[in-house]
């Protein structure tokens, strides 16, 4: 499918509804083509209007852009290459999966402007770093954690961890 540039609030919306866009303002881990089959288009919001502007792969992590930010200079030394994976890098339980594959067309992927992607054999190499740092700084982790705190699923305690 060929992608227009933009989309209007009300375009966006309207696929939003449909099941079409996948929301990965959060972050974590694509799961959707190659680049070599096309890879996920991503969308972003510039104003009033949205903006298809980069295309991602199935395989590489989206580090949300409040931790992109924070940690710019471990995720530069990262995506370089030249850093060894971190010691205990193993499987990560409970990564968020970002998932973009749907017939007869795949979803985009809406992104803050300002997310990292981690090429996949980075990503991979540094799974278990890049989910934790992408943890500690997500502001949409934040919110949830501060609604089950009004609905008093959380101890007070728990905000401050």
């Amino acid at each position: 499918m060929a992608l227009p540039k933009s989309l209007t609030q009300s375009q966006f919306q309207k696929l939003l509804q449909a099941g079409l866009i996948t929301d990965g303002r959060m972050g974590g881990l694509v799961m959707g083509r190659g680049y070599d089959t096309g890879g996920v288009g991503v969308v972003f919001k510039l104003g009033c209007d949205y903006v298809i502007d980069t295309r991602t792969e199935g395989g590489e992590f989206i580090m949300n852009a409040e931790a992109s930010a924070f940690n710019y200079n471990r995720l530069a030394a990262i995506k370089s290459g030249i850093l060894p994976a971190e010691e205990g890098n193993g499987p990560v339980e409970n990564i968020h999966l970002l998932m973009t594959e749907a017939q007869p067309d795949d979803k985009l992927l809406w992104l803050d402007w300002g997310a990292t992607a981690i090429p996949c054999p980075i990503a991979e190499k540094h799974l278990s770093e890049l989910f934790r740092l992408n943890r500690e700084w997500n502001p949409y982790l934040k919110c949830d954690l501060i609604e089950a705190f009004c609905l008093k699923e959380v101890a007070p305690d728990d905000l401050l961890n």
